[in-house]
């Protein structure tokens, strides 16, 4: 069955869906200072949506996406059904929930914690139920938290307010739901002890693929992001085995420390680009300076 879950008074000519919803739309808060018109947090929108899609749903499985991804295949389903250990604490889901590697942030890469993808997710829908069953983000203090408080040291996303990225308040809201009490002052914050709890907990709830290996296909400003900082399927195995098998080989631990320091060169170098592009296309105009893609 295709549902599709959209806002009242969309344009829905030409569908073919099963199901179409229609929801009342919750709008959308700018997180930037100064405001810019596509800078706005959709998180509460992404929540209603998925919640009320995966309500009607009848099949004891469902896919999670966005309206301009392609499936392309359905290899997807043979990596969810791979068998992988599972650490004994921390278990949110009854089984993995399968992700995109867009974007799932690795921490010791960019100071991102708790930030799984959210593009395409497919997993029982009773799994995926209990993640996207959460309060809303109350607004507008989670999109400009930072409007009045102090800016963080070193300030790595120096226009945005936001307390957390979508990605973070989706998958820490739903952590709280299950007993984790936890609260960042601002997206970047990396406290004690928690890169370890964050890698953790979303190694051994989520498996981390790749577009062409998944069979899908993402918009080209969807990849235009990062792509050093998340994790690619080898990283997300690799994680798993040290967390959830009990250690790495010595190979293995080899080329996870190596695979870590080199992403960490190629993403400095990758913000350093893109901060000069940004800079040209705001002197020069965007239509002369290109976006970067990235193909995975």
């Amino acid at each position: 069955e295709v549902i599709v879950s959209t806002w009242e008074g969309s344009d829905v000519s030409g569908l073919d869906a099963d199901f179409i919803l229609r929801s009342q739309d919750p709008g959308a808060t700018p997180f930037t200072n100064p405001i810019k018109p596509n800078k706005i947090n959709n998180v509460n929108r992404q929540i209603i949506s998925t919640l009320a899609g995966l309500k009607v749903a009848k099949h004891p499985y469902a896919v999670k996406m966005r309206g301009d991804t392609l499936i392309t295949g359905n290899n997807f389903i043979s990596i969810f059904e791979k068998k992988f250990s599972r650490y004994r604490d921390i278990i949110i889901f009854n089984q993995r929930i399968l992700t995109v590697c867009y974007y799932c942030r690795d921490p010791n890469i960019y100071p991102l914690l708790h930030h799984p993808g959210d593009i395409f997710q497919f997993g029982t829908r009773e799994d995926l139920l209990k993640l996207w069953d959460i309060p809303l983000a109350p607004e507008p203090e989670t999109s400009r938290w930072l409007e009045n408080k102090e800016r963080p040291h070193p300030d790595l996303r120096a226009q945005e307010l936001l307390r957390y990225t979508p990605e973070q308040y989706i998958w820490i809201a739903c952590l709280r739901k299950h007993g984790f009490n936890i609260q960042l002052d601002h997206p970047c914050q990396i406290k004690s002890g928690q890169i370890v709890f964050s890698e953790l907990a979303i190694v051994n709830n989520f498996i981390i693929g790749q577009p062409k290996q998944m069979g899908i296909k993402l918009p080209n400003r969807i990849r235009s992001g990062d792509p050093f900082s998340i994790y690619l399927y080898k990283d997300w195995l690799l994680s798993q085995k040290k967390y959830c098998n009990g250690a790495l080989s010595q190979t293995e631990y080899i080329l996870k420390f190596t695979r870590k320091i080199v992403r960490r060169i190629l993403c400095f170098f990758y913000l350093s680009t893109k901060n000069f592009i940004v800079f040209l296309r705001n002197n020069f105009g965007e239509k002369v300076i290109p976006v970067i893609t990235f193909k995975n």
